[in-house]
């Protein structure tokens, strides 16, 4: 039972009510007491709930501190926007009209707003990310705009760009040192963006500027808060999962069996297939059933292929093979081991393809 939506108990009352309003709970516990026990069973009920009273109480005030957090950072991004919405400078961006844009920027008294705010606190780079006008962009970004102001939804210009998919937008800002990942006011980062969207090229010029493959997102509200890695498999993106992998495959670490029955798990939750498991076999030599989530259970025994796959994972050995490249790649330092370090060693390409496990058949084991 999870009490009013606020914390988990095993507590089982007769009765629950409850106002967001007022703030206030009311628990209710019928008992047939004798008659003359009346107050010392009273007495024990309160006892009873007395634990779980202050679990509530303190957890009303984290939500209402968290609230008021939140509300105060709202506030601040409206705080100075422009009243009469976008300057010459914000329409000439926008519009992709660089000619215009330059002269007006070449205006000293002008120049002063290239920063300024609009109503939706885009600034002039916001707008010509969002519109993906990379003329404008780089007229905006010779003048030393910042690069990083965010709008009232806490997005900056490079996942406006990521988010619109403007691929020579998202390397310019990149280039001039945009941080790949945005703002920490917001829930998710350009990486997520481009993850869940499935932009491929995206997703890999973000993580050729650093972008973290494991990061979790400060704000976020969630318990178990997702991982852009997470996000892959959930969503199906297979070829953004393996470049994930092979990007650091180390960066998961081997002995964690417990992450790797994680992505196990989201696979059968998400129905995401045959060949994510496979992925998983190839990258991990290692697959194990989930028998701890009957959820998982019942979506083996939907699938014989899936099932099947599992038998085969605890009856037949991993070739010498797949065993000589787990080990090779678990002595590769972190640092070294990254898909564009790989493609510059002196050796032959069908070993760099065997390291980066590009010769595997993920449609069968």
């Amino acid at each position: 039972m999870k009490f009013p939506q606020i914390v988990p108990t095993k507590l089982r009352p007769d009765m629950v009510l409850w106002s967001t309003g007022i703030e206030k709970i009311i628990i209710i516990e019928l008992t047939v007491p004798w008659e003359d026990r009346c107050d010392e069973a009273n007495e024990q009920k309160k006892a009873k709930y007395d634990e779980l009273m202050a679990e509530c109480r303190n957890k009303a005030s984290m939500i209402l501190n968290l609230s008021k957090t939140i509300a105060t950072g709202i506030a601040a991004r409206f705080a100075g926007l422009a009243d009469e919405g976008d300057s010459e400078i914000h329409v000439a961006a926008y519009n992709g009209n660089t000619s215009e844009l330059i002269k007006l920027l070449e205006d000293e008294d002008l120049a002063r707003q290239k920063d300024r705010r609009n109503r939706l606190g885009c600034t002039p780079l916001r707008l010509a990310a969002t519109a993906g006008n990379l003329k404008c962009l780089r007229a905006l970004l010779l003048v030393g705009v910042d690069i990083e102001i965010c709008d009232v939804k806490a997005q900056t210009p490079l996942f406006a760009a990521v988010k619109n998919s403007h691929f020579d937008c998202v390397k310019e800002l990149l280039e001039h040192g945009a941080s790949t990942e945005g703002s920490d006011d917001h829930a998710t980062s350009p990486l997520y963006v481009a993850t869940m969207q499935g932009w491929y090229d995206g997703v890999k010029i973000l993580l050729r500027y650093g972008a973290d493959i494991q990061a979790k997102r400060r704000s976020s509200s969630m318990v178990n808060t997702p991982t852009p890695v997470h996000l892959a498999f959930a969503h199906k993106k297979f070829e953004i999962t393996k470049l994930f992998l092979q990007m650091n495959p180390i960066r998961i670490p081997y002995s964690f069996q417990y992450e790797i029955q994680n992505f196990v798990e989201i696979i059968l939750h998400h129905h995401s297939g045959l060949k994510f498991l496979h992925l998983l076999y190839h990258f991990f030599g290692c697959v194990e059933f989930p028998r701890s989530c009957n959820e998982c259970l019942h979506a083996v025994k939907a699938d014989f292929d899936i099932e099947e796959f599992f038998k085969k994972c605890q009856s037949i050995p991993q070739s010498l093979k797949c065993c000589c490249r787990l080990a090779i790649i678990h002595q590769i330092p972190v640092t070294e081991f990254q898909s564009q370090h790989m493609n510059t060693l002196e050796i032959p390409k069908s070993l760099i393809d065997f390291l980066m496990f590009e010769d595997c058949d993920y449609e069968n084991r």
